[in-house]
């Protein structure tokens, strides 16, 4: 619910970005981590495919909200 808010109102996922150290980027050159990077973009797509909701728009398909 909050999420559709936020869209209503203008606010889009992209607005709200981690900051790149987050996922690894660049990289750590030393320590338990070292070389570890996250593929955030790649999570996010197939965290919106699978709950069924638009990867563009970021916002649930209509088949999604009917079924609620």
């Amino acid at each position: 619910m909050r999420h559709l808010f936020n869209l209503r109102e203008g606010l889009r996922p992209t607005n709200d970005l981690l900051p790149r150290r987050c996922v690894g980027e660049p990289p750590l050159e030393a320590g338990p981590l070292q070389g570890v990077t996250v593929g955030h973009e790649k999570l996010a797509e197939g965290f919106f495919d699978a709950i069924g909701w638009d990867r563009e728009s970021m916002a649930p398909k209509k088949e999604f909200l009917d079924d609620l």
